[in-house]
């Protein structure tokens, strides 16, 4: 294939997969340029790389081109150029590995927002941000966002390494995949994750992962329920729960096994120009806890939080109704299965049903 051919594959394939397009060049030399392919000829990859403009690049230095998905901090390469003030606040007070030598990783943040929409459906936005300390903490790199694909829909939003000797490393899509949870019973494929892998963890990384998840309205057999708990093995610097919902929705909340400490700190606040109520929790623990081997479930020992929807048992029992009269099948669908089966002209010993 030449290379006025390849260019043309190249930019068709982009065009039917990347809605928002980008590519990233890999050198031999380990550097990674990110923007857009714009030719090659002459023996040169000619790039439109975001912030620097067009470059020149001979093919010998490239080792390979990626179609990818431009995501949030993607045109970011080095921590020094970090402008997310989260990120930038955590990368510049990071610290030492020897405070924590029992710990794998350490979460240094992590927090879920859900904004709840007048109807119900809502829009949760999940972040976490660890620190590699060890070698098992490696397993940070590979994480997944579960959902019922049927009222569900999970979007990666940014996948970033921030790595110790200064440079930025982004997820792109071919460490990416959709994935049927029970596949092979058509019947039962609601329950789906999206897997990704984060690049060139080691240790000494931060890992900077986000994704949303937006979910349709609840119904009294499909309600919303927010079960969130505290309490991990590995220390957590800061974690947060928050849920930003309209002033006068009827929601509820449960604090359980709210003993002991650390505990979480809860906070109410309102918004009246945006008619709006957020409740908060959020939780830090410095020394996470050491596992045992007859040790009772976690959700019956740390703070546990419970989120959810008022309702009335009158109108779970009318749906639940209806949703069984649907179910059940006809008469005529019984009696055709019987006749199929033969199972009325059967006839069977009951002593051959007895165990021996």
């Amino acid at each position: 294939m030449n290379t006025r051919t390849l260019f043309f594959f190249l930019a068709a394939l982009l065009a039917a997969v990347c809605p928002l397009p980008a590519d990233v060049v890999y050198l031999n030399e380990g550097e990674e340029h990110t923007g857009r392919l714009v030719g090659i000829r002459d023996h040169t990859v000619v790039f439109d790389e975001i912030g620097s403009g067009q470059v020149t690049l001979p093919t010998a230095s490239v080792t390979s081109i990626l179609l990818t998905t431009l995501r949030q901090g993607d045109e970011v390469h080095t921590i020094a150029s970090v402008t997310d003030p989260v990120a930038a606040d955590i990368l510049a007070t990071l610290p030492a590995p020897a405070s924590y030598p029992d710990a794998d990783f350490l979460t240094l943040y992590r927090q879920r927002r859900f904004r709840i929409n007048p109807d119900g459906s809502y829009e949760l936005v999940r972040r976490e941000i660890v620190q590699i300390l060890k070698e098992p903490g490696l397993g940070k790199a590979d994480q997944a966002a579960y959902y019922m694909a049927d009222r569900e829909a999970v979007k990666l939003l940014w996948g970033h390494t921030y790595a110790p000797d200064g440079r930025v490393h982004h997820l792109t899509d071919d460490t990416m995949s959709d994935e049927g949870i029970f596949s092979a019973t058509p019947e039962y494929d609601r329950l789906r994750k999206l897997k990704f892998g984060l690049k060139n963890v080691d240790l000494g990384s931060v890992v900077d992962i986000a994704w949303s998840l937006t979910a349709s309205a609840p119904t009294p057999l499909r309600p919303m329920l927010i079960d969130d708990m505290y309490g991990e093995r590995e220390p957590t610097l800061h974690d947060e729960l928050v849920i930003v919902f309209p002033d006068g929705y009827p929601l509820k909340k449960a604090e359980l096994n709210w003993t002991g400490d650390p505990l979480p700190r809860f906070s109410e606040t309102t918004d009246s120009a945006a008619r709006t109520r957020t409740w908060s929790w959020t939780y830090k623990n410095t020394k996470g806890y050491i596992p045992e081997s007859d040790m009772p479930p976690a959700s019956r020992l740390f703070p546990r939080v419970m989120v959810w929807r008022d309702a009335r048992w009158d109108d779970l029992a009318i749906e639940f109704a209806a949703a069984l009269e649907k179910a059940a099948p006809s008469p005529a669908l019984l009696d055709a299965f019987i006749a199929e089966s033969e199972a009325a002209s059967t006839t069977t010993d009951p002593a051959q049903l007895r165990h021996p």
